[in-house]
C-alpha cells in the first residue's frame, strides 16, 4: 500500500480549485435561473433528480475545499497544542 502525503502548498491549492469550482456551478445555476425553474418546476421525475444531484455535487466540492483547507492550516496547530499538553 503506497501512501501519498500531500504538501501544504498543494493542499491549499486544491483547496482553492474546488472551491472556485462550487463557485462556477452556483454562477452557472443562477445565470441560467429561468432555465433551472423549468426544470424545477416539472412534475415528473426529471425536478427530483435535477435539484438532488446539484445539490449533492456542490456539496461534494465545497466539503471537499473546507476539509482540504482545514487539515493544511490546522493540522500543525493542532499536533503543537497537543505536545504542550503533555
Amino acid at each position: 500500500m503506497r501512501i501519498i502525503i500531500e504538501s501544504k502548498k498543494a493542499g491549499l491549492v486544491k483547496a482553492f480549485l474546488y472551491a472556485v469550482a462550487s463557485a462556477l456551478v452556483y454562477y452557472l445555476i443562477f445565470s441560467n435561473a429561468d432555465k433551472m425553474m423549468d426544470i424545477i418546476t416539472r412534475k415528473d421525475y426529471i425536478a427530483p433528480a435535477v435539484t438532488m444531484s446539484i445539490t449533492l455535487l456542490v456539496a461534494s466540492l465545497l466539503g471537499t475545499a473546507v476539509a482540504k483547507f482545514l487539515k493544511h492550516t490546522l493540522e500543525k496547530a493542532l499536533d503543537s497544542q497537543c505536545l504542550r499538553e503533555e
